[in-house]
């Protein structure tokens, strides 16, 4: 039996907005399908648009997860340097 695609009714707004910002990062990024990150900065734009409750610029919403990923890893680093330190007292 062959499989057949199953194209649904509608989508959700949330899960369109998602695809929209993934298609966006792939193309930015060259990235392949199912990264994490890509999975990440959707679902922050998903979230971005929910919270403001219209579509959201998409190149200022991967600027904005840039500089929140980027301190994100700062303040991780950080924490590590800090826990590195303690254990060798």
């Amino acid at each position: 039996m062959p499989s057949e695609t199953i194209v649904p009714e509608a989508v959700s707004v949330r899960y369109a907005r998602e695809q929209y910002a993934l298609g966006y990062f792939q193309g930015r990024t060259n990235a392949e399908p199912g990264g994490g990150a890509g999975l990440d900065f959707a679902r922050f734009y998903a979230e971005w648009c929910a919270r403001e409750d219209r579509p959201m610029d998409v190149q200022e919403a991967y600027r904005r997860w840039l500089a929140d990923r980027a301190e994100w890893v700062a303040e991780l680093r950080y924490e590590r340097a800090l826990e590195h330190a303690t254990n060798y007292d």
